[in-house]
């Protein structure tokens, strides 16, 4: 007989409520939450390394085009060579100056000192002479013009502000409405619409969840910010599925913690018994597929996470996502032979259960991206 392993944690952080809200904080919103502030910081620093790459001053690294004016005439009288080329016309509006600075880039072949020299003898392997030439341009500039200009962190961290709320935003709204429309008793919630908003009394769903990001992604790479450094649709969801890879994994835990999207029964030596099933059914020994999962995302993060530098530039757009969504749900086709059946539309046995037929439209997509002959983006 084996020792299954018994589970029933307390769902509650803490004893407190939330202020306003009134509600309790769960295990499963920490998580969740903590996935988004650590998938923030990962994303921030892949698009670091994306920017190397692509160091063009734009329209959006200005800060103070005043200071700039002033500052650049001020070089210009001291003879640097850099700033020369600029003349008054370039100095006479924002726009103008980016087309000079363009001419510099161009044009310029000596590569100017900066106080972060050794950033590109780190940065060798991964750059083509051309892109080293320009970094080593942009890098003098923002030692030169200091706090007038956005730095490449900077940039970064802004651009990943936006891509944070709307990744959370479309996440969260397309994760509920996917839960309310495949899994649960849809008329219940034309009666009752209110409760469309209550996520903390009903569930989420992966796949609704993947299209709602999908959606507020291609809303952001619409804005001339991100066209001007070449942050297209697929370009964003190459970057942003990395750490949403980990941010999955965090989920996933916290279903395990909730005791919900449970397993099938089964005699595996590593069964767990949850003690409370969040369906009301007896406890049994099943298979921990929550586990499963997590440990399946967290293999996926880090392997795109290793070879990022890479594969940014070296593959087509969206290849990357292409890679993120075949991984993914190939494998949640696979683990839902796993699962007990979470639909209220499939109750009765079918060959598949909804979350295999929601995930082949992703697997699709994912061969797609990989496999497709064209380079064009999105």
């Amino acid at each position: 007989m084996f020792a299954y392993f018994y589970w029933d944690p307390n769902r509650f952080m803490f004893d407190v409520n939330i202020p306003i809200l009134d509600r309790p904080i769960l295990w499963y919103g920490f998580l969740f939450a903590l996935g988004f502030f650590i998938g923030y910081f990962i994303c921030r620093r892949l698009l670091v390394w994306y920017l190397l790459a692509k160091p063009y001053i734009t329209l959006d690294d200005i800060l103070s085009f005043k200071i700039v004016s002033q500052v650049i005439e001020q070089y210009k009288q001291e003879g640097s060579s850099c700033f020369k080329s600029l003349t008054t016309k370039d100095l006479s509006s924002p726009d103008q100056f980016i087309k000079g600075m363009q001419r510099i880039v161009s044009t310029e072949k000596k590569l100017p000192f900066n106080k972060r020299s050794f950033l590109l003898t780190y940065l060798q392997k991964f750059l083509l002479e051309n892109e080293k030439r320009i970094l080593s341009i942009r890098l003098h500039f923002e030692d030169v013009l200091g706090s007038s200009i956005l730095t490449i962190s900077q940039k970064a961290a802004v651009i990943t502000e936006s891509i944070s709320f709307a990744s959370i935003l479309g996440a969260v709204i397309g994760s509920r409405l996917g839960d309310v429309i495949f899994y649960q008793d849809f008329s219940f919630y034309i009666h009752n619409p209110i409760s469309i908003i209550q996520i903390w009394k009903g569930g989420l769903s992966s796949h609704g969840g993947a299209a709602g990001v999908f959606i507020a992604l291609w809303i952001l790479s619409r804005k001339k910010k991100f066209k001007d450094i070449g942050l297209s649709l697929l370009r964003i969801a190459d970057l942003v599925t990395i750490p949403t890879a980990l941010i999955a994994t965090f989920i996933r835990i916290g279903n395990f913690i909730n005791q919900e999207i449970l397993g099938t029964t089964t005699t595996v030596p590593w069964a767990v018994i949850f003690g409370h099933p969040a369906d009301g059914t007896a406890p049994t020994p099943r298979h921990p597929v929550q586990l499963y999962e997590a440990v399946i995302y967290f293999f996926i993060f880090l392997t795109l996470a290793v070879n990022w530098k890479r594969l940014f530039r070296l593959v087509k757009p969206g290849f990357v996502l292409g890679l993120f969504l075949i991984a993914v749900f190939l494998s949640r086709f696979i683990l839902e032979f796993f699962k007990t059946e979470q639909s209220d539309y499939l109750l009765l046995q079918t060959h598949l259960h909804m979350g295999q037929y929601l995930s082949i439209p992703f697997i699709l997509a994912g061969i797609y991206l990989v496999f497709r002959r064209k380079n064009n983006d999105l």
